[in-house]
């Protein structure tokens, strides 16, 4: 008498797991679709480059053999420094991204050029920056 009430017990919890697995009744919500966000940066890479020239490069009438007067990477340095300085830019966001030199002419001094990574967070520094930096050409 056990084994048959063991047994139906048995077959009852059986068709009653397969029942619940072949349940397709359930409902569901399928959704398709796509999404386009605009980002603003929040951190914009500006690279200045400065570097030594001759004073005479910028007058009329001269060769570069005539080419004496160096205008140091120091004072340049300084003069883009307090530029920046009087804009708004941190010294904090200002870095030395590369420093070289290349030759000018033979038997002249090499000239040193400087590169700098400014991080700044709003593209009107830039246009700023842009109005204001000493650029001699």
């Amino acid at each position: 008498m056990r084994k048959v009430i063991l047994l139906s017990v048995l077959l009852i919890s059986y068709s009653v797991m397969v029942h619940a697995q072949n349940d397709d009744s359930s409902k569901y919500i399928e959704v398709t679709g796509s999404s386009e966000i605009e980002v603003d940066p929040d951190e914009i890479h500006l690279i200045i480059q400065i570097q030594e020239y001759w004073e005479e490069e910028f007058q009329d009438n001269t060769k570069p053999e005539q080419y004496k007067t160096k205008v140091p990477i120091e004072n340049i340095e300084k003069d883009l420094m307090a530029t920046l300085q009087s804009i708004g830019v941190a010294s904090s966001n200002i870095r030395v991204w590369e420093i070289g030199n290349y030759w000018r002419q033979t038997g002249k001094d090499f000239l040193v050029s400087k590169e700098f990574d400014l991080k700044l967070d709003n593209f009107k520094i830039v246009d700023t920056i842009i109005k204001n930096i000493n650029i001699k050409e």
